[in-house]
């Protein structure tokens, strides 16, 4: 068992807390039973970190002290197992994607990722977003984020490199109002903006449809609760096409 912070490969491990080395490694951290049992159906699991010697895993395990763990961990009271995951292969074909302009918080990013999960989308594309492998993201995903398509990426030169996708945006001053629009066209793309300014005025220009979602007694939603309710309209009214 391991018991010093200062342990060489428990350093290695501590670099992945910070999202330079994630992204050097391509690699991350994640905690608890339920993710890592979601990780390990998808082979993603590397290595196990855990305080429980009996624990038995088929990957290589590193037993280690609680002071360890908790110099490892993202919570003051970490679950006592941890995993070491790679990057899930991407998708190159779309159906669905969710296009992300600046969404800064953990939390609305882990209800979009689970949103999207729920509702067919089988990708995300994000620019000047908090990262994907956020410890905080990942936790609100409560493991959506194992069942989609995660990229990180200029989002115009992602919109230009696939034309086959109709472009829908948010717009709350000149957006058709969502009930309004009565059907949608596949393949697609949902465009949500950053939590204080929206879709950039860039993004905008070049969205074939842009929505609005009426409503009453407030101006506005954040983007998580915003991003849901279209992916849910979405999901909807395609699901009534196809049954037609």
């Amino acid at each position: 068992m391991i018991r010093s912070i200062q342990n060489e490969s428990v350093k290695e491990l501590a670099k992945l807390k910070q999202k330079k080395h994630r992204d050097e490694q391509n690699a991350f951290l994640i905690e608890g039973v339920h993710l890592i049992e979601e990780a390990m159906a998808l082979g993603l699991v590397n290595t196990i970190i855990s305080t429980d010697e009996l624990v038995n895993y088929p990957v290589e395990t590193i037993h280690v002290s609680d002071n360890v763990m908790k110099s490892l961990s993202d919570v003051s009271t970490p679950p006592g197992i941890m995993a070491v995951c790679q990057f899930p292969k991407q998708i190159t074909s779309y159906s669905r994607v969710l296009l992300l302009d600046g969404i800064q918080d953990p939390g609305n990013m882990g209800t979009l990722i689970r949103s999207a999960v729920a509702f067919g989308f089988d990708a995300i594309v994000a620019r000047d977003s908090v990262d994907f492998t956020n410890p905080k993201v990942i936790r609100a995903t409560q493991g959506a984020w194992f069942k989609v398509s995660l990229v990180t990426m200029n989002l115009v030169d992602f919109i230009r490199n696939h034309p086959e996708l109709t472009i829908y945006s948010t717009d709350v001053e000149s957006g058709v109002d969502m009930d309004d629009n009565s059907n949608y066209t596949p393949p697609l793309a949902l465009l949500i903006g950053s939590e204080s300014s929206g879709v950039s005025s860039e993004l905008q220009s070049i969205a074939h449809v842009k929505l609005h979602i009426s409503m009453e007694h407030t101006e506005s939603l954040n983007a998580g609760v915003a991003g849901s309710i279209l992916m849910h309209d979405i999901h909807h009214k395609l699901k009534k096409e196809i049954s037609r």
